[in-house]
């Protein structure tokens, strides 16, 4: 009742006073960028001398003045509950100078930001790296309290890929309190999966717009730069090694774990410990290079974000130099290669003669590996699945069986292979087959791990067939109407096609056949001329 007695008390000043003192001519006023203190509670209004209320300013507040009429009787003035007008009788300690907080620096980085500010360099470090990019106005308030939104966004724009957000869309539903379309909804998808910001517990609610404090912060930032932190120890309360750990990299402005913290704090906790795990990654990186000069020896190595499931392979010449053989990129999902989206690397294998890089990947929930030639500088695929490769003695590439007993897995390898050139290890056969030299074989067609063998009397033979390569004797169920159809206009029999696409169109498992060819010149396979299937 006292509240709404003192309302009408100030709207009733404001409408009989104001009239009494008026000069005139209201519509022609001067920007200006003042502040003053509303001396007591006051309507302000849509207009002057009139205008319909807005809302009550509460006395003592500080507002920024922005405009005001030539006989300096009403001001528009921005406030906490709205801009509007007021009567100048409401306005006590009016300063002609700019509301501390409103300056503009027309040569900043961001226009309301005093280059000596304190955290600028570290403000000016995100805005160069595309973390932050202030609002529409060109304006950062690095002074005003971070809220969640603007947190999860911090620390996904300096943690995660931009196509993974770019890619993420937070279903509708998950959270009560966000608004359809804003632009902070890929940041919580993201700040979700990584179980960065999952929400309140128990409820679906995740307060976009409420500040954050220390404690949750510090938290945060570990969680987001993945760091080792310790469990509580007896009596320690729960963010306490949080900010231990942050503190012994001098990142903590502050000390309260109930401190609100404000997006400048925030940007320069990010800068530190950003510095602080790129000053300690070199740090290591430099004494692996010093072990590995003072011994001469070559090796490679995966490195390896666990949270995203990829990897970048680095090769060392041991004096010193190093090059990147392999860079992974994030995407969407998760998993992550240059070349394709459910690739991610699981090692690296040095070839004993320092020439070959081996890289053993998961493909397509299944295995594979990538031979890099490093005096080449060239790519190769294997064509065996399996997790389990290596080198012997004599340099060539093994990869042993993968097959788990009980497990039905189309893809699993049966058998151990070796590649059978040291300079072509990307080439593999199953141990134990041979290659004939002849030019002629015959046998029964038989699969193994998506590679042609023939089995013949002298063992597995594996063989290839080539674009050229001439197939006799076919059956005409195997041969498609469009097939016979196009041999037909090309006055061809159907006995005879040459055209060959794909191995399995025309030739089975079990097929009795002999073929004519040679063998692979470097010894890998024999290489069909012609097949003729047994009548």
């Amino acid at each position: 009742m006292k509240k709404l007695l003192l309302a009408v008390i100030s709207l009733s000043l404001f409408l009989s006073a104001a009239p009494a003192a008026f000069a005139g001519d209201c519509q022609t006023r001067d920007e200006v960028n003042w502040h003053a203190t509303i001396s007591s509670s006051v309507y302000v209004r849509t207009d002057c001398p009139g205008g319909d209320p807005i809302a009550v300013v509460p006395a003592g507040e500080v507002v920024q003045i922005l405009e005001v009429d030539r006989f300096n009787e009403f001001y528009l003035i921005k406030t906490s509950v709205g801009t509007g007008f007021v009567f100048n009788s409401f306005l006590t300690d009016i300063t002609m100078s700019p509301m501390p907080g409103t300056e503009t620096y027309p040569n900043s980085i961001f226009i309301d930001l005093n280059p000596k500010h304190e955290y600028y360099e570290e403000i000016a470090y995100m805005k160069e790296n595309g973390i932050v990019n202030g609002n529409p106005q060109g304006e950062i308030n690095a002074d005003a309290s971070i809220n969640r939104a603007e947190l999860a966004k911090i620390l996904i724009e300096s943690t995660v890929d931009d196509s993974v957000i770019s890619n993420s869309v937070l279903p509708a539903g998950t959270y009560s309190d966000v608004e359809a379309g804003a632009w902070y909804l890929p940041y919580l998808k993201v700040a979700r999966d990584r179980n960065i910001l999952v929400g309140d517990s128990g409820k679906t609610t995740v307060r976009p717009a409420d500040g954050v404090n220390g404690a949750e912060v510090s938290k945060m930032i570990a969680e987001a730069l993945d760091l080792e932190i310790p469990a509580p120890q007896s009596g320690e309360q729960w963010y306490q090694p949080y900010m231990n750990e942050l503190n012994s990299m001098g990142a903590l402005p502050f000390s309260s774990p109930t401190h609100q913290v404000t997006r400048g704090e925030m940007m320069r906790v990010m800068f530190v410990v950003m510095n602080e795990l790129a000053s300690q990654a070199a740090s290591e990186e430099e004494i692996i290079e010093e072990e590995n000069e003072a011994t001469g020896e070559a090796y490679v190595e995966l490195l390896v974000d666990n949270d995203n499931w990829y990897g970048d392979v680095w090769y060392y010449d041991g004096e010193g130099d190093s090059m990147l053989v392999y860079k992974s990129e994030t995407v969407a999902n998760g998993y992550a290669s240059e070349y394709f989206d459910e690739i991610y690397l699981t090692d690296a294998l040095l070839s004993p003669d320092g020439r070959f890089v081996v890289m053993p990947a998961t493909c397509w929930e299944t295995h594979c590996a990538m031979v890099y030639a490093i005096e080449g500088d060239a790519y190769f695929w294997t064509n065996i699945a399996s997790a389990n490769y290596s080198f012997t003695d004599e340099g060539y590439l093994r990869v042993e069986d993968n097959c788990e007993e009980g497990v039905d897995d189309p893809y699993c390898l049966e058998g151990d292979y070796e590649s059978y050139d040291l300079d072509r290890p990307w080439e593999l056969q199953l141990v134990g087959s041979v290659i004939l030299e002849t030019d002629e074989i015959s046998g029964t067609i038989t699969w193994i791990d998506w590679n042609s063998y023939l089995d013949t009397d002298d063992g597995l033979v594996p063989f290839n067939l080539e674009e050229s390569s001439e197939i006799y004797n076919i059956p005409e169920e195997r041969i498609t109407t469009e097939q016979m159809d196009a041999m037909a206009e090309a006055g061809v029999d159907y006995l005879w096609y040459g055209l060959i696409t794909y191995l399995d169109e025309h030739l089975f498992e079990g097929d009795e056949v002999t073929i004519v060819g040679a063998p692979y010149q470097d010894g890998g396979y024999f290489v069909a001329e012609e097949i003729t299937l047994s009548e």
